[in-house]
């Protein structure tokens, strides 16, 4: 099985995951690649903070109900 990804496409890959560790520290960022569901989708690749965001679990999740 071969995964093709462009130059363009492997640069903003590392900015992305370069910038998430900016924000939330290596062992954060590690934690991404143990459930699927955490990781980017392409167009996540665009805005950080907001893929950051919708990636967050309140302590508290009555709120969601």
């Amino acid at each position: 099985m071969g995964l093709e990804v462009s130059p363009r496409k492997m640069r903003e890959c590392a900015h992305f995951w370069f910038e998430v560790e900016s924000e939330i520290g290596v062992s954060e960022r590690d934690q991404r690649w143990e459930d699927p569901a955490l990781l980017p989708r392409a167009g996540d690749l665009v805005d950080v903070k907001k893929f950051l965001e919708s990636t967050i679990v309140p302590d508290d999740l009555s709120g969601l109900l």
